[in-house]
């Protein structure tokens, strides 16, 4: 089995990936465990609530150029989720983290099409979309990880250090209702694309974390990872990036205030066209964490 990064070009559709043998990652983390006598343990829960706006896109090819539709101006399907968050850490000799998390993202919303016609070439048939056509997108995200991290400079409660892990993604997309993209003066045939897959085995996150001791009892801290996606039909990556002020209310209960970015963009292969898109969520991050 192996593991499995994504590279991907600003300029270009095409990813390339490097594939690295499970064993070795799992011997790198489980040999720098082993090295350092465990003299010192702390374990963290961590649960709370991501509110996130979207910006979120669709690209369909066109020959030599390309369609893009964005969900939020041209359908008006702004949305707003409520996404749950839950992760388990552990931090031994104040030197090693390991975190175990899982995300669930989803959106889902429909509207009427509030941009300029376009003709779409779609199957051997020529396709318009004309003002006033429904849209129903979807997109649901679940990634489950494991993730060591080790820090590069520590000083006074202060850090900086990189991590590396391995997850599990599963995605569904979907445009569903394209009843009014049709050629023009023909019946309208209710339209359905979509894909559901999960990666057939663990891929390779990598990432950088850190954390800075502004006062007794309050903290600055962040964490950036790049997740690669790695399906049968879905090539890709997947960011997530986060920013916040940790404020100790107890000796062991911790309220965590933050902003949160994910960048989820991928090419989809459920047709010859290969259309790419993107979804962006930002939004506000409110955590509690129980140290035992």
């Amino acid at each position: 089995m192996n593991g499995i990064i994504n590279f991907c070009s600003r300029t270009h559709v095409e990813c390339f990936s490097t594939r690295l043998p499970l064993w070795q990652v799992v011997g790198l983390v489980a040999a720098g465990l082993l090295c350092t006598p465990l003299s010192a343990a702390e374990f963290k829960l961590e649960f709370g609530g991501f509110y996130s706006d979207s910006n979120s896109s669709v690209e369909l090819p066109q020959g030599q150029r390309s369609i893009r539709l964005d969900f939020e101006d041209d359908f008006k399907l702004n949305a707003r989720e409520a996404v749950p968050i839950v992760s388990f850490q552990t931090r031994l000799n104040n030197q090693h983290r390991i975190w175990i998390e899982y995300l669930d993202l989803k959106r889902r919303e429909a509207g009427d099409f509030n941009g300029p016609s376009f003709d779409y070439h779609y199957q051997g048939q020529t396709l318009q979309g004309r003002s006033g056509s429904f849209i129903a997108s979807q997109l649901n995200i679940e990634i489950a990880s494991a993730s060591y991290g080790y820090p590069l400079w520590n000083e006074a409660e202060s850090e900086f250090g990189v991590l590396a892990g391995l997850h599990r993604i599963k995605v569904r997309f979907g445009l569903d209702g394209l009843s009014a993209i049709c050629p023009p003066g023909a019946s309208c045939p209710t339209t359905t694309e979509s894909v559901s897959e999960s990666s057939a085995h663990p891929l390779l996150n990598i990432g950088v974390y850190g954390s800075y001791r502004i006062y007794k009892g309050w903290d600055l801290s962040g964490r950036g990872r790049v997740y690669g996606i790695d399906t049968s039909s879905l090539k890709g990556r997947f960011f997530d990036v986060n920013a916040g002020l940790n404020y100790q209310l107890m000796p062991r209960l911790n309220a965590y205030f933050g902003y949160s970015y994910l960048h989820f963009s991928s090419e989809l292969s459920f047709n010859s066209q290969s259309p790419k898109f993107g979804y962006r969520f930002f939004g506000p991050v409110a955590t509690l964490s129980f140290q035992f």
